[in-house]
Order: structure tokens, then C-alpha cells, then sequence
């Protein structure tokens, strides 16, 4: 599986506690007795794991019903989080899934880099999150890389309409794209990615963005702050072929491009394209003593928690039944405080239950 569960209380990258994963099984026994008790009975959750496991299935492959099995599962699961959250929000549905350029283009970067010699790379980067003082884009070190160690004048960068259109929306180049070009994301655990966001637009702003108005824009689809990763994948009107799996954020930059490294099967291995410290960093004993530094929390981060963990932790349930597509496409543990519910069901089968082509 992937990562272990990401807790509200250290969401934000820097900000991590890591917590042991042995008592998930546990989690998922204690929540089989609980899902009767859950809005709705077992055969409902069925049907919801079902729709999950689709969706999966389905971005997965980049196909076109990608968004619309994205909004089938959300369409089932809003008479829940609006129980969770105690009142209904104001559009009464949820929004569409609509792709990626509705919503906001990610930047493509495409390059020939030394030591992966008849392969073009392709790196999608999210830019739906400005930099801020404790965050820079999402993908932004892997851009850094990437460029670093391309080969002379073989970079090409753009948006939606333009690389991306020429080099990954023409269906009649499938054959080549799959054959010559590897094309990969970084993606973040959902939550760990929606705190950062929230902390952008809190200091964007002094601090004047609502943690509960931000929360349930977010939900409606009127956070323009931050769009959920796995919008970017679905194809719409292009047949965008994503390679799987994808690239999970790490704490560290430098793990993240040796992981990189290793799924692009480079022809010199892993030894051609070693991680270059940017200019200004370095291994000294002063530098290495203020990345070791215990960061503090921001105001950002203790307000979100509080409301995610107010009323048995029911905005932070709302989240994650909102958020278990992604969680279970992109192999990220949910956080504990959500597996201790019926969640855990749907959660474990949407991973075990394989649909075949006929069932999308």
C-alpha cells in the first residue's frame, strides 16, 4: 500500500508525524461492526465501494468516463457529508468533475534527458497553487531537475493548447507517445496537499479566509485555491495517456527525483542523473542543522485542525468520503480518524475489486 496515514494534526509537508500502519487491519475490523451503525446499510456501501473501484479503474486508464464516474461517486456520497456537516451547502449537488482545463491548465514539461538516451519525458506539474513563503508549487523541484539534466535545447514547456494538445491529446500518436515518451505526475496526499492550500490563500489574505467556509468551498467546488489532483487525469477531450503509478511527494526533494529516476528505467541507471543540490543550498553543517530544525505550526494549520476535529471529527469525515477516489487511485492511506468508520469498507474493496473494460 502506499503511505501511512496522514493525521490532521500534521498535514503539512514539513510538518509530518509519522504513525505506525500495524492497526489499520484493526481499523477495518472495528469499522465492519461499526457500518451498520453508519448512514445507510452494507449493501449501500457496497454500491459506493463498487462506483469507487470504477472510478479507479477508469482514471486509472485515462479513459473518457473518468469525470464521470468521478461525479457518480460524489452524487452518492453528498446526502453523507452533508449529514456530517449538519446542514445542507448551498448549490444542493455536487459539482461536476469537469477536467483539468475547465478548471485551471497544469503546466507540461517536456524533455531528452542525458543518460535516458531515445525517451522523452513528459512531466505534468499542478499549478493551481501559487508559492508561498513555506510552499512552493507542487512538482517544483522535479521541474528544477529535470532541467538541470536535459539535453541541450530539448526543453519545451507550456499549457493546456499547446504542448499538451500537440503532444498528448493527438490520439492518432498513442502508439509513439506509449512507445517513445513517458509521461508522469507528482501527486501529494490529498489532505497533506489541502492544508497547504489552505495555508496559501490564509496568508495570502492575513488570515481572513474562514477554515469552515474554506472547507465546504472546497466541497462545492468553489475553492479556487486548490482543485482535487485527480481532475488533472481525467482526459475530457483529449485521450491524455498518464503513466502509472504516479509519483507520491516526499519530504525530502532529493527522494523524490531518485524515484523519478528509477520509474523512467533510464539506459545508465540511476548513477547518470544524480539529484544536484539547487545554487545556495549545501551540505554544511549550518545548513544541514536548519533543515533538521523542528518547523513551527502555522496559525493556518491550528485553524483548520480545529475545525476538521471538531463534532467527532466530522468535517475531516466529509473530506474523506469527498476525497476516496483519489485516496484509493493514487495508493494513499486515509487518515486513521476516518478509517475508524464505515469508510474503511469502501476503502478496502474499492482496492481489492478489479472491474473489467465491459463494467466502465
Amino acid at each position: 500500500m502506499g503511505k501511512c496515514a496522514f493525521l490532521a494534526l500534521a498535514a503539512l509537508r514539513g510538518f509530518l508525524a509519522s504513525e505506525s500502519c500495524d492497526n489499520v487491519e484493526m481499523l477495518q475490523a472495528q469499522a465492519t461492526v461499526r457500518a451498520k451503525g453508519d448512514t445507510g446499510d452494507e449493501e449501500e456501501l457496497k454500491d459506493i465501494a463498487w462506483m469507487t473501484a470504477k472510478a479507479r479503474y477508469a482514471c486509472k486508464k485515462s479513459l473518457p468516463q473518468c469525470s464521470a464516474l468521478q461525479q457518480e461517486y460524489r452524487q452518492a456520497i453528498w446526502p453523507r457529508i452533508e449529514k456530517l456537516l449538519g446542514h445542507k451547502l448551498p448549490v444542493g449537488k455536487p459539482r461536476a468533475a469537469l477536467g483539468a482545463h475547465h478548471n485551471g491548465d497544469p503546466t507540461y514539461l517536456q524533455t531528452s534527458l542525458k543518460g535516458c538516451v531515445g525517451r522523452q519525458v513528459i512531466f505534468m506539474q499542478f499549478t493551481d497553487m501559487s508559492p508561498s513563503p513555506r510552499h512552493n508549487p507542487p512538482g517544483e523541484e522535479i521541474v528544477a531537475q529535470l532541467r538541470l539534466h536535459s539535453e541541450a535545447k530539448s526543453l519545451i514547456q507550456g499549457a493546456h493548447g499547446t504542448l499538451q494538445r500537440g503532444l498528448i491529446c493527438n490520439t492518432d500518436d498513442d502508439a509513439k507517445l506509449n512507445g517513445n515518451n513517458t509521461v508522469k505526475a507528482l501527486v501529494q496526499d490529498p489532505l497533506q496537499r489541502f492544508y497547504a492550500a489552505y495555508d496559501v490563500a490564509f496568508s495570502a489574505k492575513d488570515g481572513s479566509v474562514p477554515a469552515r467556509d474554506f472547507i465546504e468551498d472546497y466541497l462545492q467546488g468553489a475553492a479556487s485555491a486548490v482543485l482535487p489532483q485527480l481532475e488533472y487525469f481525467a482526459p475530457d477531450n483529449c485521450s491524455v495517456k498518464f503513466g502509472f503509478p504516479v509519483l507520491q511527494a516526499e519530504a525530502a526533494p532529493n527522494k523524490e527525483w531518485r524515484k523519478l529516476v528509477r520509474m523512467l528505467k533510464c539506459d545508465e541507471g540511476e548513477e547518470s542523473l544524480p539529484y544536484i543540490e539547487p545554487k545556495g543550498e549545501s551540505n554544511t553543517k549550518d545548513a544541514q542543522g536548519k533543515k533538521d530544525k523542528q518547523p513551527t505550526i502555522p496559525a493556518s494549520t491550528a485553524a483548520l485542525q480545529k475545525v476538521m476535529l471538531k463534532n467527532k471529527h466530522a468535517y475531516l469525515h466529509a473530506f474523506c468520503w469527498f476525497s476516496m477516489v483519489e485516496y484509493v487511485t493514487f495508493d494513499y492511506d486515509m487518515p486513521e480518524e476516518c478509517m475508524e468508520t464505515a469508510m474503511a469498507l469502501v476503502w478496502e474493496r474499492a482496492l481489492t475489486w478489479d472491474p473489467r473494460p465491459t463494467d466502465i
